[in-house]
C-alpha cells in the first residue's frame, strides 16, 4: 500500500514537473523581442528574431500538434513565413500584422 502511494506522488511531480515545457514561453519571448524591434524597425535585427521565431516552431513542431489541431500548426508556420517575407521587403506594418496573426493563433493553441 505504501509503495503504491509513494508510485503515485512520484508520478504526480514528475508529470506536473514536465507540464510548463510546452514551448509557450519561448514563443511568447521571442514575439515580445520582434515586437520590440519592429517599432525600431532595425531590418537587421529582425532578420536574425524571425529566424530564432522559425527555430523555435521547428523545436517545438511535435508539442503544437499534439496541443492544437493541424490547421492551427500550419497557419502559424504559414504566419511566419509571411512575417519573414515582410522583413525581408521592409514592409513593417505588414509585418505587425502577421505577427499579430501569430499570436492570435498561439493563444488559441495554448488555450487549453
Amino acid at each position: 500500500m505504501v509503495q503504491k502511494a509513494m508510485l503515485c506522488i512520484m508520478l504526480l511531480l514528475i508529470v506536473s514537473g514536465c507540464s510548463a515545457q510546452n514551448g509557450k514561453n519561448e514563443f511568447k519571448e521571442n514575439i515580445n523581442q520582434l515586437e520590440q524591434s519592429l517599432s525600431n524597425e532595425d531590418t537587421l535585427s529582425l532578420k536574425v528574431q524571425v529566424d530564432k521565431l522559425l527555430q523555435v516552431y521547428k523545436h517545438n513542431e511535435w508539442k503544437l500538434q499534439l496541443l492544437g489541431d493541424e490547421g492551427e500548426y500550419e497557419r502559424l508556420h504559414e504566419s511566419i513565413q509571411r512575417i519573414i517575407v515582410a522583413i525581408e521587403e521592409e514592409d513593417y506594418t505588414e509585418a505587425k500584422i502577421e505577427l499579430s496573426t501569430t499570436k492570435t493563433i498561439l493563444q488559441d493553441i495554448y488555450s487549453l
